[in-house]
């Protein structure tokens, strides 16, 4: 479940900071070093969650949008049914 949730995480970081990180790739030069001295934090974190994407999907082409749902309906079904059987396990 963790990992999941690490998951997520770092697909809604990649999908939130991608613009920076291509706003950085169109720069050339001396603007290219002042932006990216300027948003380094959020590129520095773009990466981290890049590599995490990469170590999950083997630098697979991935797209944020759909496995970020398709993690929140596992996440939410995994939810329902450890409230399912949460009950039994305590009477247990």
């Amino acid at each position: 479940m963790n990992d999941l949730k690490g998951l997520l995480k770092a697909l809604i970081a990649y999908k939130k900071l991608k613009p920076i990180h291509d706003e950085l790739e169109s720069l050339k030069g001396r603007k290219r070093k002042k932006y990216q001295d300027e948003h380094f934090d959020e590129l520095h974190d773009y990466y981290a969650a890049k590599r995490e994407l990469d170590s999950w999907f083997d630098n697979e082409k991935y797209e944020p949008e759909s496995k970020v749902r398709e993690l929140r309906r596992a996440q939410s079904d995994i939810d329902a049914y450890l409230r399912q059987y949460a009950p039994q396990a305590q009477q247990d």
